[in-house]
């Protein structure tokens, strides 16, 4: 399979917890993040400090705006 982005994310987002699965070179993580505000710092703090250029967003309800896409700022969200 051919690599187009070297380290991304994939986030579940539900109304009280955002999962987030990191795909960097050979490797997967996943951590689950509530969605209080301190938690979604972290979050980006960890996408940031992972070197993670693009993140995938997917929602089932409304939780996404504004909460998510602000905190994820400098990623390119999709």
């Amino acid at each position: 399979m051919e690599i187009i982005y070297e380290c991304c994310c994939g986030l579940d987002v539900h109304a009280k917890t955002v999962v987030a699965c990191l795909l960097k070179q050979d490797q997967k993580e996943r951590r689950t993040f509530s969605t209080m505000i301190d938690e979604l710092l972290r979050l980006a703090d960890w996408l940031v400090h992972e070197g993670c250029t693009h993140v995938a967003i997917e929602s089932t309800g409304v939780y996404t705006p504004p909460g998510i896409l602000p905190i994820v700022g400098g990623i390119v969200c999709r």
